[in-house]
């Protein structure tokens, strides 16, 4: 399989994905549909290598055991996708392009891809300082709710775009030195070690009713299903996507498989989901922006 096939199957299996997150985190906390999630994710991933490809990828070597700590820092960036999603699944994605420019940046660093450097890259990051700006200065939110809605995705986006887009700086490093589908699976044997201890601080900071929110216990069983299907979805997503990640520039990857995805997933957000209704005209005036932004950074 060359890579670019392998990135158009990790794309189109990546919008099924972010589609069903969403849905997933209407109905239960993201941290409880990521513990559920990465369980299928890791006995998925861990059976594709065993049987497909007759590789054992749980070594006690330090390769090894550094792709389970670097698991630990996507867990964290994955946390704040899901967090993001829930809230505004249209204005996610319209930003996860920008997680590339870390990428670009340590990419060009690490692996010399100097072309990449350019004026259409000093431009994209004007944009999207831009993007994020405007809307926190200009915007007058109808309600308090509304308003601490909107700084808690900004938090939650910023989080994904710093270890996400420095994640998948690493992954292109790992592949150098770990086939695609090992590196998946200790990625995520680190990232459901972090999960599970942010759920237990989570708990133990957490008191009353508040409490629940947190609990394990899903009372929606096709929610569930969803969840644990979702995550078998993801980990064919990302190997196919590693797959890309070894045969082509890390640069070229990421910003191809954004965009692509970013074509399909705002109008299911807007359309689907309704979530015009939280949006102003600054709103969509950051949103264009953004987007101009990954254009620039594609081309």
């Amino acid at each position: 399989m060359t890579w670019q096939i392998a990135l158009l199957l990790s794309s189109i299996l990546g919008i099924v994905r972010d589609t069903f997150t969403k849905k997933i985190t209407q109905h239960i906390n993201p941290l409880v549909a990521l513990f559920y999630f990465y369980i299928t994710a890791v006995i998925a991933s861990s059976l594709l290598a065993l049987l497909y490809f007759q590789s054992n990828p749980f070594g006690v070597t330090a390769l090894h055991w550094w792709a389970r700590v670097f698991g630990l820092g996507f867990g964290v960036g994955v946390y704040g996708l899901f967090s993001a999603i829930k809230i505004n699944l249209t204005k996610t994605q319209a930003f996860l392009s920008y997680r590339n420019l870390i990428s670009i940046v340590l990419a060009a660093v690490f692996f010399n891809e100097l072309s990449h450097i350019t004026w259409k890259l000093g431009i994209a990051t004007i944009l999207f300082l831009l993007s994020l700006v405007l809307p926190q200065v200009l915007v007058k939110r109808k309600s308090a709710h509304a308003e601490d809605a909107n700084k808690e995705w900004l938090f939650w986006m910023i989080l994904h775009l710093v270890f996400i887009g420095s994640g998948m700086f690493l992954a292109k490093l790992f592949t150098h030195y770990l086939t695609p589908i090992d590196l998946l699976v200790n990625q995520y044997l680190g990232s459901f070690v972090m999960i599970v201890l942010i759920l237990v601080v989570r708990q133990y900071y957490t008191s009353g009713e508040a409490r629940k929110v947190f609990s394990l216990a899903v009372a929606n069983r096709r929610i569930l299903a969803l969840t644990l299907f979702n995550g078998f979805v993801t980990a064919i997503s990302i190997f196919l996507l590693y797959l890309a990640l070894a045969g082509g520039q890390v640069t070229v990857v990421t910003q191809v498989d954004n965009f692509l995805r970013t074509l399909i997933i705002i109008p299911i957000g807007m359309f689907v989901f309704k979530e015009t209704k939280q949006l102003t005209r600054i709103d969509y005036l950051s949103i264009a922006l953004a987007i101009v932004g990954a254009a620039l950074l594609m081309s």
